[in-house]
């Protein structure tokens, strides 16, 4: 009977341990901690992860049975990435640009204004008509208000599924954005500190591989970059703020809630509402996870899109060293520094890389608030309803069975 007893005890004891180390990976220490021990691997050890990584390419191309179009670099001839410029005297009818010459004579604009790429994620699908698409939105706010030219780069055919495939494409269709940023520099004279690339989920991932690889790159902003494949387990490189001159970034989920990212990476980090759960976003009227978690993810497009147009829209916030710092007002707004989130963002000089700006948005639209960043009603509200989230139900559910399976166990 003592065995028993002890054995129960023990279960149970794992239980809530087990419990336990999901809500601390779920805040993001497991995260943290991971990234140091990374940077401090010898180099033996970085020698042996990265024969996996190859090891690991292998395997996923053997078992995807993947067709050659989608293991090698596409090419631009007839090339199924399309390249879709809009100029100020052109915002609506695209020109398809490649780099070449003809395709110059063919498509001109002004290379002295800012180029703003927008790049799109996984699945996405983009068409000269999609009008009620958000990269299409962007591109006619855009040009509506600044002389700049704007090119949608059209990667759908190697974005589909299986995801695994699509982030390994990512990677080569990176080398062949560069290769036109660097065409258009020696051919146009354009200055790649002019350029601005905007990537949502795996377009932001893309964005940064795009920026290693391209010297002296003006600005990323990444959309809630994609973490699967890329963070904490780090087949790919993620977007870091080493991939441009200034890089900037908006979370607004993580891997429980969404698919991003909640380390931060960018010269600055932008964490609306603590960048995990949005309030436009109700579980109640999404049943399905997996629409819950894609409009966590996805709402960061809609955010970037309304700070174009800073007449209409404020997305302020404020440094802090964490979410729950901010919600309790521990950065008042008159001894912190203030930033803007979305196409105003700026790089604050004197800060370091990483550093992290929270805001508030609401539910409806325009989701930019007046008091976004003030913490006074925030305290009042966290001393209302408590400083505690919510677990979620399906955890609830888990929980409630493993620890009613070491009760029962017990015999007392």
């Amino acid at each position: 009977m003592l065995l028993e007893n002890m054995s129960s005890c023990f279960f149970l004891l794992v239980t809530v341990l087990a419990i336990l180390y999901l809500k601390v990976f779920e805040t993001g220490y497991g995260r943290e901690h991971q990234t140091e021990w990374n940077q401090n691997e010898d180099k033996d050890q970085c020698e042996k992860l990265q024969q996996e990584k190859e090891n690991i390419y292998k395997a996923v191309l053997d078992i995807a049975g993947t067709p050659e179009s989608a293991m090698y670099s596409p090419k631009d001839t007839d090339s199924p990435i399309q390249y879709l410029l809009y100029t100020p005297d052109h915002p609506e009818e695209p020109c398809f640009l490649e780099p070449n010459l003809e395709a110059l004579e063919r498509c001109p604009f002004n290379a002295t204004y800012p180029m703003k790429f927008l790049i799109h994620g996984f699945i996405v699908k983009i068409t000269p008509d999609s009008v009620d698409n958000v990269f299409m939105l962007m591109k006619n706010k855009l040009l509506a208000l600044y002389e700049c030219n704007v090119i949608v780069v059209d990667w759908s055919n190697y974005n589909r599924p299986p995801y695994t495939i699509a982030a390994f494409n990512s990677q080569l269709v990176a080398l062949e954005l560069s290769n036109l940023i660097k065409y258009l520099e020696k051919n146009k004279g354009i200055d790649p500190e002019n350029i601005h690339l905007i990537g949502q989920s795996l377009g932001a991932q893309m964005a940064g591989a795009t920026g290693r690889i391209t010297t002296n790159l003006g600005r990323i902003t990444g959309l809630d970059p994609t973490g699967p494949l890329f963070f904490p387990i780090t087949l790919f490189p993620h977007l870091n703020y080493k991939d441009a001159n200034f890089v900037d970034v908006i979370h607004s989920s993580n891997a429980t809630y969404g698919y991003g990212i909640n380390g931060s990476f960018g010269d600055v980090d932008f964490y609306p509402n603590g960048g995990v759960k949005q309030p436009q976003c109700d579980p109640m009227k999404t049943p399905l996870m997996l629409q819950y978690r894609t409009c966590n993810h996805d709402v960061s497009t809609t955010y970037f899109l309304q700070s174009i147009n800073t007449t209409e829209c404020l997305f302020r916030s404020i440094h802090c060293d964490s979410y729950d710092d901010f919600l309790n007002g521990q950065c008042p707004p008159e001894n912190a520094t203030l930033n803007l989130m979305g196409l105003p963002a700026k790089k604050i000089p004197g800060l370091p890389p990483r550093s992290k700006f929270y805001l508030r948005t609401g539910d409806q639209f325009p989701n930019c608030l007046r008091n976004d960043y003030e913490s006074e009603w925030l305290k009042r509200k966290w001393m209302t309803c408590g400083a505690f989230q919510p677990i979620p139900q399906n955890k609830i559910i888990i929980y409630s069975i493993l620890i009613l399976i070491a009760l029962s166990k017990l015999k007392l």
